[in-house]
């Protein structure tokens, strides 16, 4: 197929009809088969319904009797219409990808790139389209091993890659929550004092995430980071992730604890409790719906009125949408991801929840 001349056609027939065409970036998607195909149509949609893009969606086909195939059309319902290539490739046929892929990028705009696969088990195609992108999303449900996953995202960072992914977008919000808790001295002094964190999440059965403690891991992961403690050991004890740190301050404990809570998707996190016990202990709690958390402060002799915050759903919508794209937290993920890699190297300690 001509692809140039199918668009230049469109965009022809659209002229007719008095609409306009709208393009401020490209976005390539890729995935393979059908896995995770749902969700990651709904990240597009949620994207495209609110910014115009040129949208290449390649779905890479592990049938050996399929053949490529490329549909030109384009989407919009109101007077902006952006073009959107939709491509699918047999495995046979994958070195094709950036050669069809590539010409299409429109010049001079932004390319961001939402990869629906494991980067540490198929790197050839990324390999050839991480140059020309702005930024790279991965989605972390794509992969394979988690253990070979953190190390090659933690690679890409080091190279100087622009890479995020959808699991740090949707914990924008918790760390916004503990940055407002904790933005005095005097107050951080107290979380770095705290002898232990326990962080509860919504365990319950869902057929999109396959492990619901990921949130969970990556919160803990970026606190342990930003205090500076050193992992020493992680234990599973009765479906509790444990995980022991030293730190200037002593040992310190996290523990990740399951919950079952219908109201709430797999994998949100329920609430946290910082515990300087017997001194002081804070509490970060839901509370009259999911968009507000409740914190509770208490100590031996005191108890002090609650504060509530509110809470982004960064899952869906606009803050979504600005957080996997334009987030400029680049530093703390890359320590992050840095904390992960030392945590899915034992990875087998990590309850399977």
């Amino acid at each position: 197929m001509d692809i140039d001349a199918e668009i230049r056609r469109l965009t022809l027939e659209n002229k007719q009809g008095n609409k306009i065409k709208g393009c401020l970036f490209n976005l390539l998607v890729y995935t393979k088969d059908e896995i995770r195909g749902d969700f990651l149509r709904g990240v597009v949609q949620s994207i495209v319904q609110k910014l115009p893009c040129r949208l290449i969606t390649v779905q890479s086909l592990s049938a050996l009797n399929e053949s490529l195939e490329i549909k030109v059309k384009q989407y919009g319902d109101g007077e902006i219409v952006c073009d959107h290539i939709a491509i699918k490739c047999p495995a046979r046929e994958h070195e094709k990808i950036p050669f069809i892929v590539t010409p299409q990028f429109v010049p001079d705009l932004p390319v961001y790139i939402i990869w629906g696969d494991d980067p540490s088990q198929n790197f050839e195609v990324l390999k050839e389209l991480i140059p020309y992108a702005t930024r790279v999303i991965f989605d972390l449900e794509s992969v394979f091993e988690f253990k070979n996953y953190c190390p090659k995202v933690t690679s890409l960072l080091k190279e100087g890659h622009e890479v995020i992914d959808i699991p740090w977008a949707i914990l924008s919000s918790w760390r916004e929550v503990f940055s407002k808790v904790f933005s005095s001295k005097e107050s951080l002094k107290k979380l770095q004092n705290s002898t232990e964190i326990d962080i509860y999440f919504n365990a319950i059965d869902s057929n999109i995430e396959k492990r619901s403690s990921t949130n969970a891991l990556y919160l803990s992961a970026w606190m342990t980071s930003s205090l500076e403690w050193e992992l020493k050991s992680v234990s599973c004890i009765k479906n509790v992730t444990c995980l022991d740190y030293d730190s200037d301050f002593g040992k310190r404990k996290i523990k990740l604890t399951p919950k079952k809570m219908d109201v709430m998707p797999q994998g949100a996190i329920v609430s946290i409790q910082v515990k300087n016990e017997p001194v002081e202990s804070f509490e970060l709690v839901f509370k009259r719906g999911p968009d507000r958390v409740l914190v509770h402060v208490s100590s031996e002799d005191r108890c002090f009125l609650p504060l509530s915050l509110q809470i982004r759903d960064l899952s869906k919508g606009l803050n979504f949408i600005q957080e996997l794209l334009y987030s400029k937290t680049l530093l703390p993920y890359k320590k992050t991801m840095i904390e992960l890699e030392k945590l899915s190297q034992k990875e087998a300690s990590i309850c399977e929840i």
